[in-house]
């Protein structure tokens, strides 16, 4: 079972996490098919989730498991965001026009696709 290293920091990024997404409790409960009820006592901290709930719940927030439960100070995305190749890469996508952005969507997955076959 996923050890939470501090009570109210994983309640914490659970409704910052909830918040920043736009979920309500319910909507995060359905997202993350678990019942509110459940959901109301991880909130309340009188039920701690277990591995597969951590799961659905870090699923739902698209964050990692290991931010939710403190082992993590941010999630993956902002920690690969501050890589300065990837900000010139977003940058530069960014700039692109959706066809454009299209195509090379196309040609990331064709690369991915061959690497996968070597």
């Amino acid at each position: 079972m996923e050890k939470i290293t501090d009570q109210q920091m994983f309640i914490d990024r659970l409704r910052d996490n909830m918040v920043s997404k736009g979920f309500s409790q319910a909507a995060l409960a359905r997202a993350a098919e678990l019942s509110p009820a459940v959901l109301s006592m991880y909130f309340s901290g009188t039920r701690t989730p277990n591995r597969e709930a951590l799961m659905r719940l870090a699923n739902a927030l698209d964050c990692s498991v290991d931010y939710l439960v403190g082992r993590k100070s941010r999630s993956e995305i902002e920690d690969l965001v501050q890589q300065e190749k990837i900000q010139e890469l977003i940058a530069e996508f960014s700039a692109l026009s959706a066809h454009d952005q299209n195509r090379i969507m196309d040609m990331i997955r064709l690369l991915r696709a061959g690497s996968t076959s070597e």
